[in-house]
């Protein structure tokens, strides 16, 4: 190949640099600590749900003591995600609020998740489906020094031109963050190869 570009967990990348011997930006990558993130889908009548429902989701502050990172109100962001009437909620949780989530067993997280979730919206009734899904060791964590061991892996990374490194771990969690490292990558390569 003329040139590559890692996309991905930093842990995975890290992995494939020191398979590599290419070590210190593998060790800066490996450095960059993951936590999971569980998300619970449910679906309800809209006339069990006492909350207007009136934005498209909400995030719960660390400070309420609620294992719910955030809640999206899918079939209000994207309103064919559910038959008329009824109404399609994501609820996340996990991180660094709540990492042994992720380990407990399906039917507690439901069951928690649920009632923490019923009591925010003014839930009556049950849901009329539900699904737990797991995502361990996705999501990073940005402490105190991120951006200068991520201005060292630049640095590092300048010693091989034709490859670069993208991802969630680099400069924020968010799509447009992982589409902008993507095309920084690419922007590097190309550079390199134009020479």
């Amino acid at each position: 190949f003329d040139a590559v570009i890692l996309a991905g967990e930093s842990h995975n990348i890290a992995k494939l640099l020191g398979s590599a011997q290419i070590a210190r930006p593998a060790e800066l990558l490996a450095g960059i600590e993951h936590t999971g993130t569980v998300i619970l889908t449910a679906a309800f009548r809209r006339e069990d749900i006492g909350h207007p429902l009136d934005g498209m989701g909400a995030v719960v502050p660390a400070k309420e003591k609620n294992p719910i990172l955030a809640l999206s109100f899918s079939s209000e962001k994207y309103p064919h995600r559910a038959p008329e009437g009824t109404v399609l909620l994501r609820i996340f949780s996990g991180g660094s609020r709540d990492p042994e989530i992720v380990d407990m067993p399906e039917d507690e997280v439901r069951a928690l998740l649920l009632e923490k979730m019923s009591s925010c919206l003014k839930i009556q009734g049950s849901p009329l489906m539900t699904s737990v899904s797991r995502w361990p060791n996705t999501m990073p964590q940005f402490h105190l020094g991120h951006l200068e061991r991520i201005a060292d892996l630049e640095k590092e990374m300048e010693a091989y031109p034709t490859l670069g490194v993208a991802g969630n771990s680099l400069t924020g969690v968010g799509i447009p963050h992982c589409i902008h490292s993507g095309e920084e990558a690419a922007r590097k390569v190309l550079a390199a190869l134009e020479q």
